[in-house]
C-alpha cells in the first residue's frame, strides 16, 4: 500500500531557543497540529532538539475503519 500524507517541514521555528531550555514546549506544538487537524495523524520526523537541520512532521489522514 501506499502511504498519502503530507510531509510538514519547519525551517525557522519560532520557538527554538526557548525549546533548547523546556523542551516540553515541541509537544504543545504537536498537540496544536492534532486539535486543528482532527481528521489527521500527526507523527514528529525530525526534530530540532535531536540534532536535525529542522522539525518535520508527517501529517496523514485517519484511517477509517
Amino acid at each position: 500500500t501506499s502511504t498519502k500524507g503530507y510531509i510538514l517541514a519547519e525551517h525557522h521555528c519560532a520557538i527554538s531557543e526557548v525549546a533548547e531550555s523546556y523542551p516540553t514546549v515541541c509537544g504543545h506544538e504537536l498537540e496544536m497540529f492534532a486539535e486543528i487537524l482532527p481528521d489527521c495523524t500527526i507523527e514528529r520526523t525530525h526534530w530540532i532538539n535531536e540534532g536535525e537541520h529542522n522539525c518535520g512532521y508527517l501529517i496523514q489522514p485517519k484511517i477509517s475503519n
